[in-house]
């Protein structure tokens, strides 16, 4: 189980780094008249003494991710139209470890199933968008049949396409928890990737779409986690390097190839 956990930590840190505030900020980016930019490679480093902790490598289809390999999984997107519909995460030998399959209304994120398929666990989220830019969501959980037990509901706030506050109410543990994001100006790695961008309220995904985060507040159960983010970017407003270092004694390093 701890190590089904991992590998799934892993795999949201990549997509929370990998993955502004002026009108037009939200547009591709093309460094050429043909080929926008996307992110093709991210090596993870320690930073105290920056060894190699996994080489995440992308492969695409014109602006779509389609698949992406590191030294803990693979992992196979689906799209219908622009939007992602489903994400399956396999091991290295090939074994289903997590899925996740995506339903719309609107070009709005509505539900997502969320399967641990080793453990025979599943979450089902629902999401309810205000006029007000909030969303509203509730997960249940169960097993990969039924999911009826309610787990967490909260409200999600967003400006400038970014999830900017989360509090969540976890009623299987009894935890109420609060996040908070801030965001630079620049690209974000997977600005470009088509459909990235309507998965930003699932709560494995928050930490920046369109822009990089540069802080995170995190306080879960009355402890709070404080994490902050620094960049070196190129000529085009994408990060080559970022760093991660919290209190709660994550410090790594991402370089970013593209």
């Amino acid at each position: 189980m701890k190590k089904i956990i991992s590998l799934l930590n892993v795999f949201i840190l990549i997509i929370l780094l990998s993955a502004c505030s002026s009108d037009n900020v939200h547009n591709i980016v093309v460094v050429d008249s043909n080929q926008p930019v996307l992110v093709k490679k991210i090596i993870t480093k320690n930073q105290n003494d920056n060894s190699i902790v996994n080489v995440t490598e992308f492969e695409y289809n014109g602006n779509k991710i389609s698949k992406s390999v590191s030294q803990n999984n693979k992992i196979f997107y689906t799209y219908s139209g622009d939007l992602v519909t489903n994400i399956k995460i396999y091991d290295l030998n090939n074994t289903l470890m997590f899925e996740y399959i995506y339903s719309y209304e609107n070009n709005n994120l509505v539900e997502s199933t969320f399967k641990m398929l080793l453990n025979n666990v599943c979450e089902k989220r629902l999401y309810s968008y205000n006029a007000n830019q909030t969303v509203d969501f509730t997960y249940y959980k169960g097993d990969l049949i039924t999911q009826s037990t309610l787990y967490k509901t909260g409200i999600i706030t967003i400006q400038n396409e970014e999830v900017i506050s989360m509090d969540v109410q976890d009623h299987l543990n009894s935890i109420n928890s609060n996040s908070t994001y801030t965001f630079d100006n620049h690209n974000n790695p997977n600005k470009n990737v088509i459909g990235f961008n309507k998965l930003k309220v699932e709560l494995d995904r928050v930490g920046g779409t369109y822009q990089n985060p540069i802080s995170n507040t995190n306080n879960y159960n009355n402890s709070i986690v404080m994490t902050d983010y620094s960049y070196v970017y190129n000529s085009s407003g994408f990060p080559v390097t970022s760093t991660i270092n919290n209190n709660n004694g994550i410090n790594q390093k991402f370089e970013y190839f593209y």
